[in-house]
């Protein structure tokens, strides 16, 4: 099993998987300077990454494309290819604020990504269930209990 390490940054957001097991350098068919997970000309905060179990990785963060802060998210391959949508796939661009997305996936390729999301007046936390195509299974309201919800 390959031993990797990964570094995002934003800017547009790139990102490069290190191949650890063999000494210095980038894994095989990843770019010197990364890959460009989204280029599109907005602001992008909190960036989250998840192993995909086949070598690859799940990307989300908060993204300021729209009006309000929105959650999307972008899946790369272990060669460093963009596998959904160009620029990420829109998890939740309701048009209320929503923030600090944290992810997670299975090991069948399902990523989880869970964000506070201000769509009933105070911060709640919702939960997407995302196959491994970039589908979005379901939105979950995970916590909508009185007050403000944090990760």
């Amino acid at each position: 099993m390959q031993v990797a390490a990964r570094l995002l940054t934003f800017l547009p957001v790139l990102m490069a998987v290190f191949d650890c097991s063999a000494g210095p350098g980038i894994a095989a068919g990843w770019k010197q300077n990364g890959v460009n997970v989204c280029g599109y000309h907005s602001d992008k905060f909190t960036p989250c990454v998840a192993g995909d179990g086949k070598g690859g990785v799940f990307v989300a963060w908060k993204d300021y494309r729209g009006e309000n802060p929105d959650i999307y998210c972008q899946r790369v391959d272990s060669g460093g290819n963009i596998l959904w949508k160009k620029n990420g796939m829109g998890v939740c661009v309701d048009e209320n604020r929503q923030y600090g997305p944290v992810i997670a996936a299975s090991d069948d390729g399902t990523a989880f990504i869970a964000w506070e999301d201000n769509r009933n007046g105070d911060f709640d936390i919702y939960c997407a269930k995302i196959s491994g195509s970039g589908k979005i299974i379901r939105i979950t309201p995970v916590c909508t209990a009185e007050e403000n919800q944090v990760l």
